[in-house]
């Protein structure tokens, strides 16, 4: 349980051909190993009142909206960081990505999802090495191996 924690074997890949515009029938799937890594569900509940509790809310999932957000940071040479980068201004770039999550050590799945990247921030430094953060979301539902 440790390794889940210090987010040991928690990896990410995207479907380089969708980024770089390569047409294609099957995903070429490319690592995107983050320093960081923060989940969640934005859980969509139903809240409703009845006379006869109380004042009491009575509540019920309705939905999930998961949402990754990941800081990725590796050599400016990494064409599919950079690839992410320079969707930036390109909505149809950033509406239409398959990613794919590997849980290796917490749940031992592996989610494939269509998915919108719905946002990127970088900060633009003096050095070699490039360091941005970027969020997707779920396009639908995923796929759980």
């Amino acid at each position: 349980m440790a390794d889940f924690k210090t987010g040991t074997g928690y990896s990410f890949k995207v479907d380089a051909d969708q980024l770089l515009d390569v047409p294609t029938d099957t995903p070429d799937f490319q690592d995107v190993c983050p320093t960081s890594v923060s989940k969640a569900l934005n859980e969509a509940v139903d809240t409703f009142f009845r006379l006869c509790d109380e004042g009491f809310a009575q509540n019920v999932l309705t939905g999930l909206d998961p949402q990754y957000d990941l800081t990725v940071k590796g050599d400016a040479d990494d064409t599919t960081l950079q690839a992410i980068l320079d969707a930036e201004f390109d909505l149809a770039k950033r509406n239409r990505n398959v990613i794919q999550i590997v849980d290796n050590f917490g749940t031992g799945k592996t989610i494939d999802v269509g998915a919108t990247i719905t946002a990127i921030s970088d900060t633009r430094e003096t050095e070699t090495a490039i360091e941005f953060s970027f969020s997707f979301k779920f396009r639908g539902k995923p796929t759980i191996t």
